[in-house]
C-alpha cells in the first residue's frame, strides 16, 4: 500500500511540475570572426552550425548581403545542421567590397542571428621572402634598397656582434652574395640611391673604427672619418656625405658633409646642436637626428633642438628643421614644430623638397601620426593621412615625392582589409588620396598604444619595391600574440621584399614533391623545381607547416635557377614525422606551394618516431612529442654550440610562445615544454660548451 502511494505522489508531481525549458538555440559561422578573406578567382566552403531549440520547429536561412539592396539567399533548411550547407564563389564578387554573410535560425519562441564578413581580395603589393628558411636568418635589423629597388641588402649572421655580415640582393635574379666587412654599428649601414657603395661603421684598415665604404663595383674599402659612429646619409653616388660626429669639436655633437675629392667640412657649430635622448620638451630621438642629403647633394636637412643662432629661443618650439646650402654654404630655418611633439626616423625625397616623420605629441598616450613638412614653403600636414586612433609607426616619403610608405594599425585599403589591425604597411598615394596595404599577415603585434619599433622600410624611388623585416618575437614593451603569420599560406617571414603585382602575371609551377622516409642518422636531400610561364626568376621558401622555420638541423638552399634543394643530416632526435611547406615566388607576385611530409625513422636505439604538432594544429591532432635527453642541451640546429638565438627561443617555448618543435633540443626531459631546469642547462652549454 505505502509503494502504491509513492508511485500516485510522483506521478501527481510529475503531472504539477512546469516544462523543462527547450536547450538554448546556437547559431554559428564557424570561420575566425574577421570573416572570409577571397582571393581573386578562389572559393571557399561556409561551414554552419544550428543547435538546440525545438527539433520540429527549427528553421535556418544562408544569405549574403551587398552593398546597396543586393541580397543573395545561399542555402536554407530545417531542422539541426552542422558542416558545409554553401560555396563562396569570388567570380560573383567585387574586390574591395565588403559583404555580410548572416545565419539565421528560429524556432517557435526564438530567434539567434550569426553574422560575418566577407571580403575578395586583389592586393596590389606581393610579398616575396628574402631568406629561404634557414635558422641563420636571425640577423642585424639592417635591410634596404637602391633608388632602382633592384639592389637590396640585408643583416647576415648576427654571430659576432662587431663584425656583422651583410647579404647583398639583386632583386631581378635574386642571387644572394655575402659581404665580408666588419660592420660595428647596424645603424649606420646604408646603401647609396646609385646602389654604388654600401656605408658603415666598422673596422676599416689602416684607419681603424671609421665611418667608410665598400665600392660595390671594385670592391675597395674607403674611410669618410676616422673615430666616428656617424650617423649619416648620402647623395646619389655616395660622393657626398652628411654625418654627426665630435671630431675637433668643442662643442659636443656637431653636424658635418663629406666631399670626395674636397674633404670634409663641420656645418654648425652650436651647443649641442645634435640631441641623442629625447630632451624634456621633445625633438628627435637618436635615429631622428640623422642628417639627411638630397640625391644631387645640394641640400642637407637637420632636426634639431638648437636654434644654430639663426631664431631667437622660444620655449613653444621644440623641433626646428633647417635646410644647409651646400653651394651657398648657408642655413636656413625651413619649420618649427610644437614643444610637446616628440620625432621619430626622418626621411627626405630624392629633391630635398619632402621631409616625412613620425611624430608623437605628449603625453606618450598620444599616438603618433604621420607629418609631412614642405621645405619650401614650410608648411606643415600634421597628420598627412587620418588612421584614426591607431599609431603610425613609419612615415617615409618615396624618393620622387608622390607618396609614402607608413606603417600603422589602422584598416585603410578596402582591396585586402586589416581587420584585425595587426600593424602593417601601407602605400599612400599623396595626390589621389589612395591607399594600398603592402604587407598582409595575421597575428603578431597586438593592439597598442605605440611602443613598438618602426619597420623602418627601404623604399625605391617610387615605393614599388619596399624592403623591411617582420617582428618575430616580442621586444622590449613591443609585445606579440605570436609571429606574424602571411594570410595566404601561413609562413612567418623575417625579410621580406614587397613588389607591385603585374597585371597579367601568370605564377610559377611547382613540380610535384614526393613524401620521403628516413632512418634517423641518414642525409635526407629534396630537390624542388619550378618555371615560370613568364620567365620571372623564382624565388624558394621552405617552413615546416604552421611552425617558424625548416626542421632544426636541415639547411634550404635556393639555387636561383629554378632550383632549390632542402637537405636534413638526421638524428635520433629527429625521429617523427613533419609537414614541410615549400613555395616558389616569381617576381611578378604571385607563388605555388606543396605540404611535404618527412618521416625520420627511429634507429634501434631510438623512441618510435611520433608526429610534430604545428603551431597551430588541427582541431583533431592532439600529438605531445617526446625528445631524448640531447648531447647538447639547447643545440637547436645541431651546430655543436649554442648561441643567443636558441637561449632565446628555448625562453619563448617555456613562455608558451613558440611551440616545442621550434628546438626540440631544449627539451630536456619527456615533457612537451621547456622547464627552469633545461634553460639552466642550455646557458651552460652556451658559456662553457657543449657536454
Amino acid at each position: 500500500m505505502v509503494a502504491v502511494c509513492v508511485l500516485l505522489l510522483a506521478a501527481l508531481m510529475q503531472l504539477g511540475a512546469p516544462p523543462s525549458p527547450p536547450a538554448p538555440l546556437i547559431t554559428q559561422i564557424e570561420f575566425p570572426p574577421s570573416g572570409f578573406k577571397l582571393r581573386v578567382g578562389e572559393q571557399a566552403s561556409v561551414r554552419v552550425r544550428v543547435d538546440g531549440g525545438a527539433e520540429d520547429d527549427l528553421a535556418w536561412t544562408l544569405s549574403l548581403d551587398g552593398p546597396g539592396a543586393e541580397h543573395v539567399e545561399l542555402a536554407s533548411g530545417a531542422g539541426r545542421v552542422a558542416g558545409v550547407v554553401a560555396t563562396l564563389s569570388a567570380e560573383s564578387l567585387v574586390a574591395g567590397t565588403r559583404y555580410i554573410l548572416t545565419l539565421s535560425a528560429n524556432e517557435e519562441r526564438t530567434v539567434s542571428v550569426a553574422h560575418a564578413d566577407v571580403h575578395v581580395t586583389e592586393p596590389v603589393y606581393a610579398l616575396i621572402p628574402i631568406e629561404e628558411g634557414n635558422r641563420w636568418q636571425s640577423v642585424a635589423g639592417v635591410y634596404g634598397s637602391d633608388a632602382s629597388g633592384d639592389v637590396l641588402f640585408i643583416g647576415g649572421p648576427n654571430t659576432d656582434p662587431f663584425n656583422i655580415q651583410i647579404a647583398l640582393v639583386d632583386r631581378p635574379s635574386g642571387q644572394r652574395e655575402p659581404l665580408l666587412v666588419p660592420v660595428w654599428n647596424t645603424e649606420s649601414v646604408r646603401l647609396t640611391p646609385d646602389g654604388s657603395r654600401l656605408f658603415f661603421f666598422g673596422w676599416i684598415p689602416p684607419a681603424g673604427s671609421a665611418l667608410g665604404f665598400l665600392d660595390l663595383r671594385t670592391r675597395m674599402l674607403g674611410v669618410v672619418d676616422p673615430d666616428e659612429v656617424g650617423f649619416h646619409s648620402t647623395d646619389a653616388s655616395g660622393r657626398r656625405v652628411a654625418y654627426w660626429g665630435v671630431s675637433g669639436t668643442i662643442n659636443g655633437l656637431q653636424y658635418f658633409l663629406y666631399e670626395e675629392g674636397s674633404g670634409r667640412r663641420q656645418l654648425t657649430d652650436y651647443k649641442d646642436v645634435v640631441r641623442t635622448r629625447v630632451p624634456a620638451g621633445g625633438c628627435p630621438n637618436q635615429l631622428g637626428t640623422r642628417p639627411l642629403i638630397s640625391a644631387d647633394g645640394s641640400k642637407v636637412v637637420i632636426i634639431t633642438q638648437a636654434t644654430l643662432g639663426l631664431a631667437p629661443p622660444d620655449d613653444t618650439i621644440g623641433c626646428r628643421v633647417f635646410v644647409y646650402d651646400v653651394g651657398e654654404a648657408q642655413w636656413r630655418q625651413a619649420a618649427a614644430l610644437p614643444r610637446a611633439v616628440i620625432v621619430d626616423i626622418p626621411a627626405l625625397s630624392a629633391d630635398g623638397r619632402w621631409l616625412s616623420f613620425p611624430a608623437q605629441a605628449r603625453p606618450p598616450s598620444t599616438q603618433p601620426q604621420a607629418v609631412l613638412v614642405d621645405l619650401e614653403t614650410g608648411e606643415l600636414q600634421d597628420p598627412v593621412l587620418e588612421v584614426g586612433p591607431y599609431p603610425t609607426f613609419d612615415a617615409a616619403i618615396t624618393g620622387d615625392g608622390q607618396g609614402m610608405i607608413i606603417s600603422t594599425e589602422a584598416d585603410l585599403d578596402p582591396r585586402v582589409g586589416n581587420a584585425d589591425h595587426n600593424m602593417e604597411l601601407f602605400h599612400y598615394d599623396l595626390a589621389t588620396g589612395e591607399v594600398r596595404q603592402i604587407s598582409e599577415t595575421t597575428g603578431g603585434i597586438v593592439p597598442t598604444s605605440g611602443p613598438c619599433p618602426s619597420y623602418r622600410p627601404g623604399v625605391s624611388n617610387d615605393g614599388g619595391v619596399v624592403v623591411f623585416g617582420f617582428f618575430v618575437q616580442s621586444v622590449e614593451l613591443c609585445q606579440l600574440d605570436g609571429p606574424m603569420r602571411h594570410e595566404r599560406d601561413g609562413f612567418i617571414f623575417r625579410w621580406v621584399r614587397a613588389v607591385r603585382r603585374r597585371p597579367g602575371n601568370r605564377g610559377p609551377e611547382l613540380d610535384p614533391i614526393a613524401d620521403q622516409r628516413v632512418r634517423a642518422g641518414e642525409t635526407l636531400a629534396l630537390e624542388f623545381a619550378a618555371r615560370d610561364p613568364d620567365g620571372d626568376p623564382i624565388s624558394f621558401f621552405a617552413q615546416v607547416k604552421g611552425g617558424d622555420d625548416v626542421p632544426p638541423g636541415s639547411v634550404m638552399a635556393d639555387h636561383h635557377d629554378g632550383t632549390a634543394t632542402l637537405t636534413w643530416e638526421t638524428r635520433p632526435e629527429h625521429a617523427a614525422t613533419t609537414v614541410v611547406r615549400v613555395a616558389a615566388f616569381d617576381e611578378g607576385g604571385d607563388e605555388v606551394w606543396q605540404d611535404v611530409t618527412l618521416t625520420v625513422l627511429a634507429s634501434e636505439r631510438s623512441p618510435a618516431p611520433s608526429p610534430i604538432p604545428s603551431a597551430t594544429p588541427e582541431p583533431t591532432a592532439s600529438v605531445t612529442p617526446t625528445a631524448p635527453a640531447p648531447v647538447c642541451p639547447g643545440d637547436c640546429n645541431g651546430d655543436g654550440r649554442v648561441v643567443i638565438n636558441e637561449l632565446l627561443t628555448a625562453t619563448t617555448i617555456a613562455l608558451g610562445a613558440t611551440p616545442p618543435t621550434a628546438c626540440p633540443a631544449a627539451i630536456c626531459a619527456s615533457s612537451d615544454t621547456v622547464s627552469i631546469a633545461c634553460l639552466t642547462r642550455a646557458v651552460s652549454a652556451a658559456l662553457t660548451g657543449c657536454e
